[in-house]
C-alpha cells in the first residue's frame, strides 16, 4: 500500500527521489511477499485510471481552482519503459522463488517412499464435543 501511494504522489510530482523510494518500497515489499511481483502492472492500470497519465491534456482547457492537479501525461512506451525496473525487480523475485521452490521440493524428493505414502494417509481424527 505504501508503494501505491508514494506512486501516485510521483505521478503527479515525478522526481528521482520519489521513484527510488517507489523501487524501495517495492523491493521490501517483494521480500514480504512475492505476490506482490505483479505489481508493476497495476501500476500501468493506475496510470490508465484513475491517473489519467496515457492522455495528453487539451490546448487551451480552463483549470479551475478546486480541480485536483494533474498527473504528467506520457505516451504508453514512456510508461511501460518507466516500469522496467521494477519489471526487473519482479522477474529477479520470480527466480528466487522459483529457485527456493524448487530446493523444497528437492529435499522432499529424496524421501523414502514409504514416509511419503504413510504421511499422505494420515488422517486426524477430529472430536466433536469432547
Amino acid at each position: 500500500m505504501l508503494t501505491l501511494a508514494v506512486y501516485a504522489r510521483y505521478a503527479r510530482k515525478p522526481s528521482i527521489v520519489c521513484y527510488l523510494l517507489v523501487a524501495g518500497l517495492f523491493a521490501l515489499g517483494l521480500m514480504a511477499k512475492a505476490m506482490l511481483a505483479t505489481v508493476p502492472l497495476v501500476l500501468l492500470l493506475l496510470d490508465y485510471w484513475p491517473l489519467n497519465r496515457n492522455q495528453k491534456s487539451e490546448v487551451g482547457s480552463q483549470k479551475s481552482e478546486t480541480q485536483r492537479p494533474r498527473c504528467e501525461t506520457k505516451d504508453l512506451l514512456e510508461l511501460v519503459v518507466e516500469k522496467l525496473p521494477l519489471l526487473a525487480l519482479s522477474a529477479a523475485s520470480c527466480v528466487v522463488t522459483v529457485l527456493a521452490q524448487k530446493n523444497a521440493l528437492y529435499t522432499s524428493e529424496h524421501l523414502p517412499m514409504a514416509w511419503r505414502a504413510e504421511n499422505a494417509l494420515s488422517v486426524t481424527p477430529f472430536t466433536y464435543g469432547r
